[in-house]
C-alpha cells in the first residue's frame, strides 16, 4: 500500500513569507502543497520557481475577499484530493491599496483579508481536516506579535507601540489570535490542533523590504509550527524563533 504524503494548504504562498514557507517543505520532499494565491496564474507562476517537475505541487486559485473564491478552492480539494491534511493561514495585507481609503475603509480592507478572510478559510476547509486520517491534523495562523496587547503596551519591547503604532494591522492580528485561541479549545477533541506563528520583521514586499530577518528566516517558525512538535506541548502557545515554543502573553 502507497502512503500518500500528507496535504497542505498554504494561503498567499506566491510571494514573500509564503513562498518561502513552499519552498522549504518542498525541499524535504516530505508533503505534498497546494500552492494558494488570489489568481491560478499567480499559484502556477510560483510552481515553476519552486520545481519544474514535482508532483507534489497543485495550484489552487484562493482569494481571501471572496467566499465564492474560498469556496470554489475547497470544492475543488475536496474533489481532487478527498481531504487535506494542515492548513497554513499566511495571506494578510497591512493596509489598504487604495492610497485615499479613509479611516474606516483602512480598518474594513484589512479585517476583510486578515480575520473575514481567514475566517471563511477555515470554516470552508474545516470539513477537510475533518475528513483526513492523518494523525497531526493542524491549523496554522501567522499572526505578528504586533497582535499582543501585552507587547503594545511594553516599555522595552521593539514591538512596542510606541515604537510601531500600526492600529490597523495590530487589531486585526489580535482578531485572528482570539479567534485560533477559540479554535484551540473547540477543536481539541477533535485531535485538531490550531496554533499561531509569529515570524517576526522581515525582509519581504509585504513590509517595504525591510525587516531584521530575510523570508527564509522568517518561514523557518512557520514550518515549525505546520510540521514540528506536538498538540500538547503546543497547546496556547505562540511558535517563534526565539522562543521556540513560549506562552502566549496577554
Amino acid at each position: 500500500m502507497t502512503v500518500m504524503k500528507p496535504l497542505i494548504l498554504i494561503t498567499g504562498a506566491n510571494r514573500g513569507l509564503g513562498y518561502a514557507t513552499a519552498k522549504q517543505l518542498t525541499r524535504t520532499s516530505k508533503y505534498r502543497l497546494l500552492i494558494g494565491a488570489r489568481t491560478q496564474e499567480k499559484a502556477e507562476e510560483a510552481i515553476k520557481e519552486l520545481s519544474s517537475s514535482s508532483d507534489d505541487l497543485t495550484p489552487v486559485s484562493l482569494d481571501l475577499n471572496s467566499d465564492e473564491s474560498i469556496k470554489a478552492a475547497a470544492t475543488f480539494v475536496r474533489e481532487r484530493f478527498g481531504s487535506l491534511d494542515i492548513l497554513v493561514n499566511n495571506g494578510g495585507i497591512n493596509r489598504s491599496s487604495d492610497p485615499n481609503a479613509t479611516l474606516r475603509e483602512t480598518y474594513r480592507a484589512v479585517f476583510e483579508t486578515n480575520v473575514f478572510g481567514v475566517a471563511v478559510v477555515i470554516e470552508a476547509f474545516l470539513p477537510l481536516l475533518r475528513a483526513s486520517q492523518y494523525s497531526d491534523r493542524r491549523i496554522v495562523n501567522v499572526t505578528s506579535g504586533l497582535g499582543q496587547i501585552g507587547i503594545a503596551y511594553s516599555p522595552t519591547s521593539e514591538y512596542s507601540a510606541r515604537v510601531w503604532e500600526l492600529p490597523v494591522y495590530r487589531s486585526s492580528k489580535s482578531a485572528l489570535n482570539m479567534m485560533n485561541a477559540v479554535d484551540a479549545v473547540r477543536l481539541q477533541k477533535e485531535n485538531i490542533m490550531s496554533v499561531v506563528v509569529c515570524p517576526g520583521h522581515c525582509r519581504t514586499d509585504f513590509g517595504g523590504g525591510r525587516g531584521v530577518k530575510s523570508a527564509e528566516e522568517g518561514a523557518r517558525p512557520i514550518v515549525r509550527a505546520a510540521t514540528e512538535g506536538s498538540p500538547d506541548e503546543m497547546f496556547g502557545k505562540v511558535v517563534e524563533d526565539e522562543g521556540y515554543f513560549v506562552e502566549f502573553g496577554w
